[in-house]
């Protein structure tokens, strides 16, 4: 489940390139938050690249609903979050593929994969075998694209706020077609699937 919020203009932040003090622009509502912190309860994991691993410190959890969190997974190929940053704080069974050497810590798993082939297929393989059968891929544009152009998505769920930034980071492109569409405190989310699904 691919999963990004985005402004009218189709743009997923505004540019913080050179400055990571500079706060995400907050484009979902309070309200798609917490529908958003429902989902999450019903998944198995939740993925974000290095660079929103960095630039916002998620916990990823479901703290806003009453339900399981989700094994939490980054993709951290040269280790460059923080020790102390909330993916990292061992609180929640956390998965982090890397090609770097590291010793696995409780609740936090370090997987060396091989970055130069196919990284996508090694984690989903890694995965399966961990009986890890749902995901939730929240960003960054780096990691969403990745999956999109590996076709290794089922379904998108994308908001979009009444909100122009102008610039910033662009949102990914989707070939697919919209099952589902509704509108919440402005914001309209759309549920979408990939086109070659409607025929299976």
């Amino acid at each position: 489940l691919l999963k990004w919020a985005q402004s009218a203009d189709r743009f997923l932040d505004r540019p913080r390139e050179n400055n990571d003090d500079i706060p995400p622009v907050q484009i979902s509502s309070e309200f798609t938050k917490l529908l958003v912190h429902k989902v999450r309860t019903e998944e198995s994991a939740i993925m974000v690249g290095t660079n929103t691993a960095i630039k916002d410190n998620p916990k990823l959890t479901a703290r806003r609903w009453v339900g399981n969190n989700p094994v939490r997974v980054v993709v951290d190929r040269q280790l460059r979050i923080p020790a102390h940053y909330h993916l990292l704080d061992q609180t929640i069974p956390t998965i982090v593929y890397t090609e770097q050497n590291s010793s696995h810590k409780s609740n936090l798993h370090y997987i060396h994969i091989n970055f130069a082939e196919n990284p996508i297929g090694q984690i989903m393989d890694d995965l399966y075998k961990r009986n890890i059968l749902s995901i939730i891929v929240e960003g960054g544009q780096l990691l969403l694209d990745a999956f999109i152009k590996a076709g290794v998505w089922d379904e998108a769920r994308i908001e979009t706020a009444p909100l122009w930034l102008g610039d910033g980071v662009k949102a990914p492109q989707l070939d697919g077609s919209v099952i589902t569409s509704e509108k919440q405190d402005e914001i309209q989310i759309l549920t979408i699937i990939p086109n070659n699904k409607q025929n299976r």
